[in-house]
């Protein structure tokens, strides 16, 4: 599989994750390319049909896809789902808008606990990703951000997607 996709025009890469005992049972592999037309040509091939269907005599396995790096962070309920995923620039952009006020506060939170430093990031980091995954990105980032995260089809393009 590795070297079939890594043939295909805008290939950039890709991971393999192993299981996580007590978090996640499956393997996960991760491709990247240049463009999203790219991936779907390689994701409709059919030399990839035939990789998977070989596969099948091994295990059962899922296949799913996630159309940008910070997954469900940008998922909207209303109509604007079915438009794109928002740019790089744009996520970037609003993750930093939800992340440097979390690690601000926190930080300021934590430290009259005066723990060692290792410990103090070890918390910090765990409770900042709950914190933006459950708290900053649903409530206080998207709503604010959502029509120039993904703006309506009939928006007009240069000024809805100044960050494009």
């Amino acid at each position: 599989m590795r070297l079939a996709k890594s043939r295909f025009p805008g290939f950039r890469g890709s991971e393999l994750f192993r299981p996580v005992d007590g978090i996640q049972d499956e393997w996960t592999a991760i491709y990247r390319y240049d463009t999203s037309a790219d991936l779907d040509a390689w994701l409709s091939s059919a030399e990839r049909r035939q990789l998977l269907a070989d596969g099948k005599k091994f295990r059962d396995f899922k296949i799913g896809t996630v159309d940008h790096s910070f997954g469900s962070w940008f998922a909207f309920d209303d109509a604007r789902s079915e438009a794109p995923p928002p740019s790089e620039a744009k996520t970037s952009i609003a993750v930093w808008v939800g992340l440097y006020p979390t690690v601000v506060l926190l930080t300021l939170a934590l430290s009259p606990l005066r723990m060692p430093l290792w410990l103090g990031m070890l918390i910090g980091n765990v409770l900042s990703s709950i914190l933006i995954s459950f708290v900053a990105m649903p409530y206080y980032v998207n709503p604010p951000l959502g029509q120039w995260l993904r703006p309506p089809d009939d928006a007009r393009r240069r000024r809805a997607n100044i960050a494009d």
